[in-house]
C-alpha cells in the first residue's frame, strides 16, 4: 500500500538520528504540528549519522532501509544532524536509493535536492565581535560540530574572520570537534582545564555542546561568565533557564520545519519549489557572555536618573539583613557580614546602572561559591533575598518602574 492511499492522506517520512537532542526534537515537533494542520501523516525514522565510524550506531541505520514508496510519499532529511560524516559527492549519492521519492534537505545544502538552510555566519560573527569589543576577550576556544559539516565549518569560518578583523591570532589548539554532543564537549573541556588552559571565552557551534561545556565548568566551580564567557548556536528550549542563561544564535526552527513540510508537499503535487532557501538567524544576548539581556537594558534606559541612592544605604541595609539572620548563621560571622555588604553594594550599583554588566548576579554567584558562604542553606539565601527586596522597595515605594527593576534583579539572584 502506498503512503498516498493511507486514509486518503499523504505520509511524509522524517529522516533523523536520535531524538534525544533538543534540536532534532524541536524540528520533529514542529513538522508534526504543521502536518496535523495540513491533514498529513508523518513517520519518523530515527537512526544514527550516515557513515558513522561507530559500529553500534551504524547498526541503527538499518531503519533507513525501511523508507520507500510503499509507506511514504516524500522525505524530509534532517541533514544537519545525520550528514556530518559525509564528504563532498557522498551527500547526494547517499539518497539515490530512494529513487524518485520527493526529498527535502533541512539544515545542509545538498546538490540536486531542494534545501532549506540558515545563515550560519552572520550570527557567529556578531557574537565574536561582541565578546571582543564589549567584554575584551582575547583568548578563545571554538567547539565545532562534525568535521565535514558545512554548517559547522561556516560557523567556524565566521569566527576566524572576526578574529582576523581584530588582529587576533588563530591557533589550531583553539579549535575542537565535539560532533554536536554534550558528552564530547564535557570531555574536551575537562581535558583542556586539566592542562591548565583557561580561555576568556568558548564559542560553541551548537547549544548542545555549550550545555555540556557549562556542565563541565560548573563541576569545577568555574563561574560563567566571570571566569569564562560561553556562547552557543540554535536557541533550543530551556537554554534561557540555565544557571547562566545562554547567549546564543537563534535558528528559526519553527519556520524551517513549516517550510520543509510545505516544500515536500509541493513537490509531491508537482508544484515548482526553490532549489535553496536561506533563513535568517538572530543573535540572542543573555548572561553567559557577561551581559544583561538587551530588552532589559532598553527598558532601563528610560528609568535611571543616576541620583537614586547613596552608598551608605547599601551598607545600612546589609547590616539590617545581617542582624535579622545572625542568630541562624553558624559560620564565620565577620566574613559573612562583609559578603552581605558586597552583595548589597553590587545590588544597588546594578539598580542604578543601565549597563551594569550583571554586576549583582556576578557578585552573588561568586559569594555563593566562596568558603563559608557556600555552606549557608538555601532557606537563608531565600530569606536574604526577601529582605533585600523588602528594604530596597521601601526606598522607592513611589517609583513603580524602579520596583520593576528591583524585582528583576532579585529574580537574577
Amino acid at each position: 500500500m502506498s503512503g498516498r492511499n493511507y486514509n486518503g492522506r499523504l505520509t511524509i517520512g522524517i529522516m533523523s538520528n536520535t531524538l534525544d537532542s533538543e534540536y532534532q526534537r524541536a524540528i520533529w515537533k514542529w513538522i508534526t504540528y504543521y502536518a496535523k494542520q495540513l491533514n498529513v501523516n508523518t513517520i519518523c525514522f530515527s537512526g544514527s549519522e550516515l557513515n558513522t565510524p561507530d559500529k553500534f550506531n551504524a547498526s541503527k541505520n538499518y531503519i533507513y532501509n525501511l523508507m520507500s514508496g510503499k509507506n511514504i510519499d516524500g522525505i524530509i532529511i534532517l541533514s544537519a544532524a545525520i550528514c556530518g560524516y559525509l564528504k563532498g559527492d557522498e551527500l547526494a549519492k547517499s539518497f539515490v536509493r530512494y529513487g524518485s521519492l520527493p526529498m527535502v534537505s533541512l539544515g545542509t545544502e545538498i546538490k540536486g535536492m531542494p534545501s532549506i538552510v540558515v545563515d550560519n555566519k552572520s550570527g557567529i560573527k556578531v557574537l565574536t565581535d561582541h565578546l571582543i569589543e564589549v567584554h575584551g576577550c582575547r583568548k578563545f576556544m571554538f567547539y565545532c560540530g562534525f568535521e565535514n559539516s558545512k554548517d559547522s565549518n561556516e560557523r567556524l569560518e565566521a569566527f576566524k574572520e572576526s578574529l582576523h578583523a581584530h588582529d587576533l591570532m588563530i591557533e589550531p589548539e583553539m579549535i575542537y570537534y565535539a560532533d554536536y554532543l554534550q558528552t564530547k564537549a564535557m570531555v574536551i573541556t575537562d581535558e583542556m582545564l586539566e592542562r591548565n588552559i583557561y580561555p576568556d571565552a568558548i564559542l560553541c557551534a551548537s547549544d548542545n555542546m555549550a550545555i555540556g561545556t557549562m556542565n563541565s565548568l560548573i563541576k569545577r566551580n568555574i563561574a560563567v561568565p566571570d571566569r569564562i564567557a560561553l556562547t552557543g548556536f540554535d536557541d533550543i528550549q530551556n537554554v534561557e533557564g540555565l544557571i547562566s542563561p545562554l547567549t546564543t544564535v537563534r535558528q528559526p526552527l519553527k519556520e524551517m520545519a513549516e517550510h520543509a513540510l510545505k516544500t515536500v508537499i509541493d513537490m509531491i503535487c508537482g508544484n515548482p519549489v526553490p532549489e535553496l532557501e536561506i533563513m535568517k538567524t538572530v543573535p540572542v544576548i543573555r548572561q553567559s557572555c557577561g551581559c544583561m539581556s538587551v530588552n532589559v537594558i532598553d527598558m532601563y534606559k528610560e528609568i535611571i536618573d543616576n541620583k537614586k541612592w547613596d552608598p551608605v544605604d547599601s551598607e545600612n541595609i546589609a547590616e539590617i539583613i545581617f542582624n535579622n539572620l545572625e542568630k541562624d548563621i553558624n559560620n564565620d560571622l565577620t566574613k559573612i557580614r562583609n559578603a552581605f555588604r558586597g552583595i548589597c553594594g553590587s545590588f544597588f550599583k546594578s539598580l542604578n546602572s543601565i549597563h551594569s554588566n550583571n554586576e549583582f548576579a556576578r557578585c552573588f554567584d561568586k559569594e555563593l561559591r566562596n568558603g563559608p558562604m557556600h555552606s549557608i542553606g538555601n532557606s537563608l539565601w531565600e530569606r536574604f533575598l526577601t529582605l533585600l527586596r523588602k528594604y530596597s522597595e521601601s526606598m522607592f515605594s513611589n517609583d513603580a518602574q524602579m520596583i520593576i527593576k528591583i524585582n528583576d534583579l532579585i529574580g537574577q539572584g
